[in-house]
């Protein structure tokens, strides 16, 4: 009976507690409201960043075009460099080539110079020993070297006529027709020269002179190939050059 008592009393205390946790439970249901979806701002974008970032991608692509353009402007200078001083090069080779022509050229002119004067020293000491026809013998002698000078002198500005004036005009006609008639009247000294060779009675001082004559004869035959190669070669108004100085 006790617990009767106990069990009915408990339940209804329990009953008389219900509506104050319906309220309860109302009131923090009201309190805390449910989250509107709304309300959620929006991810808040940044352009400062994005242009930033554009920008540096901007900047090292001008660089990378400046790298290329800095390198190509390098390489466009080498050869260029290049291409220089392969020019000075050839040009360095064809002033050479050219000098070594003039070298030559004098050399020979120096050469036929030196082979004219001994000989007309040889001549002069065998006019020394023949009396009688000596004095023909020395002044042939003076006339042919002083003959071979005048005609190194003129072919030395036959050879160093210029390109234009010889494309125009053609060769230096007028000192070339100089050096064909002095190497006509050279031919004419030499036989005088043969000729008193038969006078002389020494047959030593005879064989003597022939052999200069001979020397003699061999430096008027280069000198001869020389005019007629002087004389070649393509003008305009050449033919018309040579009628004239003729």
């Amino acid at each position: 009976m006790k617990n009767f008592k106990r069990i009915l009393g408990v339940s209804i205390f329990l009953l008389m507690l219900t509506p104050f946790a319906v309220f309860g439970s109302s009131e923090m249901q009201k309190g805390s409201p449910s989250p509107d979806l709304t309300s959620i701002p929006e991810p808040v974008s940044m352009p400062g960043i994005v242009e930033k970032q554009t920008e540096n991608k901007t900047m090292l692509k001008n660089q990378g075009e400046e790298q290329q353009n800095a390198v190509q402007l390098q390489q466009d200078a080498q050869a260029g460099q290049k291409a220089i001083n392969m020019n000075l090069q050839d040009g360095q080779a064809n002033g050479q080539a050219k000098a070594i022509g003039r070298n030559n050229s004098n050399d020979k002119a120096g050469q036929r110079r030196s082979v004219v004067a001994n000989a007309t020293k040889e001549m002069f000491g065998i006019a020394e020993r023949n009396q009688g026809i000596g004095q023909q013998i020395r002044t042939i002698a003076q006339t042919q070297n002083k003959n071979q000078e005048q005609i190194e002198d003129e072919m030395n500005q036959v050879k160093n006529r210029g390109r234009l004036n010889k494309f125009f005009f053609g060769p230096d006609y007028k000192n070339l027709n100089s050096v064909e008639d002095r190497l006509a009247n050279h031919d004419e000294k030499m036989e005088q020269l043969k000729m008193l060779a038969a006078q002389i009675a020494d047959e030593a001082d005879a064989a003597k002179l022939l052999e200069q004559v001979e020397v003699m004869e061999q430096v008027k035959i280069e000198l001869a190939k020389e005019v007629v190669s002087e004389s070649k070669g393509f003008s305009l108004f050449g033919w018309l050059n040579k009628t004239l100085v003729k």
